[in-house]
């Protein structure tokens, strides 16, 4: 019987291993996934132990993404370009030129 129905809402549970313990070790993340089907949850330790799963650098561990919903610098839609720098970087010639010229200063 769907607990939903009843006005009980139903229990967490992980879609990887369907286990509903929630603890402080092992807790169920919600994954974040594109489009409105409603919550779902992976325990920590069925997302770290899976490929399909990972990690935005920027979220830490607090949401858990589909490996294919991150871009190559590990970043989720909303942090995408984070990793990259606001200045443009110097190339090493230039570095070594400056350096040259201002030896002595």
């Amino acid at each position: 019987m769907n607990n939903e129905i009843c006005g009980q809402p139903e229990a967490k549970a992980c879609l990887w291993c369907y286990g509903t313990d929630d603890t402080a070790a092992n807790p169920l993340v919600v994954l974040a996934t594109e489009g409105d089907e409603g919550v779902e949850y992976i325990h920590l330790r069925c997302a770290r132990s899976k490929s399909q799963f990972g990690f935005c650098w920027c979220c830490g561990e607090s949401k858990v993404f589909y490996s294919e919903d991150l871009n190559e610098a590990g970043e989720c839609e909303i942090h995408d370009g984070e990793s990259v720098p606001d200045y443009p970087e110097e190339d090493a010639d230039s570095y070594i030129e400056n350096v040259r010229n201002n030896e002595g200063s």
